[in-house]
């Protein structure tokens, strides 16, 4: 039983196969309590033979909710994530596949495993499976911390049947990690108590000077996680309400604002 999550698929014989992880990049941005993780993983079918239906399965932090996945392949294809009706969502996704296209149908498995059904991966081809998702990070009024869930057996306990045996990393995996923190008031220190060879970086203020609001941290490793990575930031006013504002980055005319009040 594998203890990381990936794109698995069906042998012919109905035996459960993975697709080799070759590379993860994790970026996340930290907005005081709130958290925004893109995770990019590419996967790599080294058989000659293109998978049957395959699916992607990743377990999600506490307090998260998946809001965007896409699927690129080697040729420039990208499969996106549209939100439709269960049924309605069901059927487009049958009559894409009839018609030789390559569609993806997300299923429910667990509230914190996302799992989705990707088509076939062609033989010999690599593929770049992204996962946005967006979470709520405050752990007391005088810290946040954001986990990046890497290893699901210990502590999901008995793995779901659509995770059986997911993807596993070989040693030849580059993993990199990217976290950039804002806060409304000072930082006072950024520490990951499960990897603490963290970077951390101060960025400049307008006048030349070190930011007392922001940080950028970073981690790299040619080696498996076997256990969650965790990122604690411990800053002042987390026990104040907020409210945050985010335009439209494709130009739209829409805002997004989120409202966050402390008792």
């Amino acid at each position: 039983m594998s203890k990381h999550a990936g794109i698995i698929h069906h042998s012919p014989d109905q035996g459960i196969l993975h697709l080799p992880l070759q590379e993860v990049d994790v970026r996340v941005w930290m907005v005081d309590i709130s958290a925004r993780v893109v995770l990019s993983q590419v996967f790599e079918n080294v058989s000659d033979s293109p998978t049957s239906r395959a699916k992607y399965v990743f377990p999600l932090p506490a307090s998260a909710a998946a809001c965007a996945f896409e699927l690129e392949h080697a040729d420039g294809r990208v499969i996106v994530s549209v939100a439709k009706e269960k049924s309605e969502a069901a059927q487009a996704s049958l009559s894409a596949i009839d018609a030789g296209r390559t569609a993806g149908l997300v299923e429910w498995v667990t509230h914190d495993i996302f799992t989705i059904s990707i088509g076939s991966i062609s033989a010999r081809q690599k593929v770049t499976a992204r996962l946005t998702v967006s979470a709520l990070s405050l752990l007391n009024t005088f810290s946040e911390e954001q986990t990046l869930p890497m290893a699901i057996a210990e502590r999901y306990g008995e793995i779901p049947a659509a995770m059986l045996d997911a993807s596993t990393t070989n040693e030849d995996t580059f993993i990199k990690i990217a976290a950039d923190v804002i806060t409304s008031e000072k930082i006072q220190e950024i520490c990951s108590p499960t990897h603490p060879t963290i970077a951390r970086k101060h960025y400049k203020s307008r006048i030349g000077k070190k930011s007392e609001r922001r940080m950028f941290v970073t981690w790299s490793s040619r080696t498996v996680l076997d256990k969650d990575f965790i990122l604690t930031v411990h800053a002042l006013g987390f026990d104040k309400p907020r409210c945050f504002a985010e335009v439209d980055p494709q130009g739209r005319d829409t805002i997004a604002m989120r409202a966050d009040a402390i008792y």
